[in-house]
């Protein structure tokens, strides 16, 4: 999630490197402030020419990246979903069913009842 404001972060801080070595050697060569200020903004289309296309390319790369971790995760979890599915069937499959009182009561109304005196 942080990579590309980090590499973003990262480019910008050295495309202003160009910037302050042109500020440096305009200072050191007696530039007029006009040819500076004309540099500059030459420096800063550079830059900005650049600069967006550069992070428009890192921000697809970016995305391409979490889209495929979240179908991956999307798998994982109806993967777990249907393997817990199948193990309830299963276990229902496989469990006996309950005797009921009235199963019991049905299988003895057959049988005599014992003779009893008074």
């Amino acid at each position: 999630m942080l990579q590309l404001p980090f590499r973003a972060t990262i480019l910008s801080t050295s495309l202003a490197v160009p910037f302050i070595l042109l500020g440096i050697t305009s200072r050191l060569l007696g530039l007029s402030k006009e040819a500076a200020a004309y540099s500059t903004s030459i420096m800063s289309l550079i830059m900005v020419a650049f600069r967006i296309p550069v992070v428009t390319a890192i921000l697809f790369r970016s995305n391409e990246i979490n889209v495929a971790a979240s179908r991956d995760e999307e798998r994982e979890r109806k993967r777990q979903i249907e393997l817990r599915e199948a193990l309830e069937r299963r276990n229902q499959k496989n469990r006996k069913p309950p005797t009921t009182l009235s199963t019991k009561i049905n299988t003895n109304i057959s049988d005599p009842l014992p003779a009893v005196e008074c």
